[in-house]
């Protein structure tokens, strides 16, 4: 009994593995050739599988363009969630080293794969208006992730004493 839980288990495995090489596929082929262009027959060409094959996994292509999209914005939506409440700023100065964090997290995820952009702002805008909605959502989910940032620092400084509020040197008048 235990034999076959491990194998059931080890093949459960082997099936996600799969599953997420075949959105890594179609994830490189619309980045490549962009969502219109891009066929089920070029996923599963990259793949070395046959068309069956992807259809065990996925629906169609408008599917899997949902997961190559969700752990896109899985990602931001990770380093926009990554500060903590209790971490928020409570001064200018900490406002502007929060928001610097996020920029460079935002920036790093960018950076180590340009065409995330592409995906998420010309491939997956327009193709429907759930996706749209979406996308849209994540535009709205980091509004209000930064207001919020942005409005505890405001409150906190405008608590807080004068001198408190300098977060650089009062210009010489020498």
């Amino acid at each position: 009994m235990v034999i076959q839980t491990r194998t059931q288990a080890s093949a459960e495995q082997r099936r996600i593995e799969f599953r997420e090489s075949i959105v890594a596929a179609a994830f490189d082929e619309f980045a490549q050739r962009g969502y219109h262009n891009t066929s089920i027959a070029d996923i599963a060409r990259r793949l070395g599988i046959g068309h069956g094959t992807f259809y065990r996994y996925f629906e169609n292509k408008r599917d899997i363009l949902d997961h190559v999209v969700s752990d896109t914005v899985e990602k931001i939506t990770g380093v926009l969630t990554d500060e903590e409440p209790s971490d928020q700023a409570s001064s200018l100065d900490e406002y502007r080293e929060q928001s610097d964090r996020i920029a460079r997290s935002l920036q790093e995820i960018f950076h180590a794969d340009h065409r995330l952009i592409r995906i998420l702002l010309f491939e997956s805008t327009g193709i429907d208006r759930e996706l749209t909605e979406r996308l849209t959502g994540l535009l709205e989910t980091a509004a209000s992730l930064t207001g919020s940032i942005s409005r505890t620092a405001s409150s906190a400084a405008s608590c807080a004493p004068t001198s408190t509020l300098r977060t650089r040197p009062a210009p010489s008048t020498g």
